[in-house]
């Protein structure tokens, strides 16, 4: 039996002002069904009693358990937990068996309100709907767990993410990982304007300086001149050998046209960088 119809795909109304809330909750039933398919794809064809890793001994570890927090990232690494799991495991066949195999495991993933959830829907003899599936479980999970909200509260992460003491390359792939999560992924030129406003205020002048605005520069333009910024920053922590190899007393910066741009403090043998600020090594 198919899922229930309210997983059923919904347009969202033509012309609303508003995001639809059902239209947002379909966008994640699309990403399961999709998480499963690719899933199946990469296990197409493999004989579940030649599974070269049970036959090695490999424990394949299990996923930790979702309690049916209304939260979409770890719903999502809960249901990609899962299907890696049950990929290894070759379960993901599309047989009778198979499926039962499927659901029941899911069962057993679950604690506290999923699992009440689970034993009052799927497991109870009184059920409204006696045939369940792998897609049409973690679809209903959703629909049940996720309320309409969940899609905004990614947006206004987004808005307010900062780089704070990482990187910027996990700068980049924290605010790329949450327009995933977005009913509406942001346009190129918003992209560019909230990476510049995330990174320290130090790094961002010199982006400023540097001549890169979100008006004017591309994504790519911005990523690399951050790694200009890390490599000429790693040159000369590299060269900060002053017991051996002395530096000039007054060094100047050949990737900054303004002397005395970064603090400074006093050695032996001239003035060094101080590395004391984490934007340095963005």
């Amino acid at each position: 039996m198919s899922a229930p119809s309210q997983c059923a795909d919904e347009a969202p109304v033509p012309g609303s002002d508003q995001a639809d809330p059902a239209h947002e909750l379909n966008s994640l039933a699309k990403t399961i069904r999709l998480m499963i398919k690719d899933a199946r794809d990469l296990t197409e064809g493999l004989d579940p009693e030649n599974n070269v890793l049970a036959c090695a001994g490999v424990k394949i570890s299990q996923p930790e358990p979702y309690s049916g927090e209304a939260d979409l990232e770890k719903f999502e690494v809960f249901i990609a937990a899962t299907l890696r799991w049950l990929s290894l495991n070759l379960l993901l066949g599309s047989d009778r068996a198979s499926v039962l195999t499927q659901v029941r495991y899911i069962g057993t993933c679950l604690r506290g309100n999923a699992q009440e959830w689970y034993i009052r829907h799927v497991k109870s003899h009184d059920r409204l709907v006696h045939e369940w599936t792998l897609e049409s479980t973690l679809i209903e999970m959703q629909w049940h767990f996720l309320h309409s909200l969940t899609r905004r509260y990614m947006s206004t992460h987004y808005e307010s993410v900062r780089q704070g003491t990482g990187t910027v390359q996990e700068l980049l792939k924290k605010l790329n990982k949450l327009t995933t999560h977005m009913v509406q992924k942001p346009d190129d030129y918003t992209q560019r304007k909230q990476f510049l406003a995330a990174l320290r205020d130090l790094l961002h002048r010199e982006f400023l300086m540097r001549g890169h605005t979100a008006e004017f520069s591309q994504m790519a333009e911005l990523a690399s001149t951050a790694k200009q910024i890390k490599n000429a920053v790693c040159y000369d922590l590299g060269t900060w050998h002053a017991e051996v190899q002395p530096r000039p007393a007054a060094p100047q910066w050949p990737w900054h046209p303004l002397p005395n741009r970064f603090p400074h403090q006093e050695t032996r043998t001239g003035r060094r960088l101080v590395i004391d600020h984490p934007w340095l090594l963005p």
